[in-house]
């Protein structure tokens, strides 16, 4: 048996929460990080929302797959600093 990646795992997380492999409107707003729909909106008019986006034919709105923004999730956490070893809040060696 083998681990799950860190993608397949947020995906899990993901249609537990949301309850589908699309994921659209304010959905898709919370799981990119979009602290509105409007941001949402401005971010697909001008092409820089981090996943593929796509119309589904006879629904309003933008949709993208749940796998998708999993696995955006996953490569950003990869990418992130891990905090040096010793260090308090901010990167601040702690008070004794």
């Amino acid at each position: 048996m083998t681990t799950p990646s860190l993608a397949e795992l947020l995906e899990r997380d993901l249609l537990v929460r949301y309850g589908t492999p699309l994921l659209g409107g304010d959905d898709l707003r919370s799981a990119l990080g979009y602290p509105s729909v409007e941001a949402l909106r401005q971010a697909i008019s001008r092409g820089t929302v981090p996943v593929p986006i796509f119309s589904v034919e006879h629904r309003r709105g933008k949709f993208a797959l749940t796998k998708d923004v999993a696995a955006w999730l996953a490569a950003l956490r990869q990418g992130a600093e891990r905090p040096a070893p010793n260090k308090g809040a901010g990167g601040v060696p702690p008070s004794n």
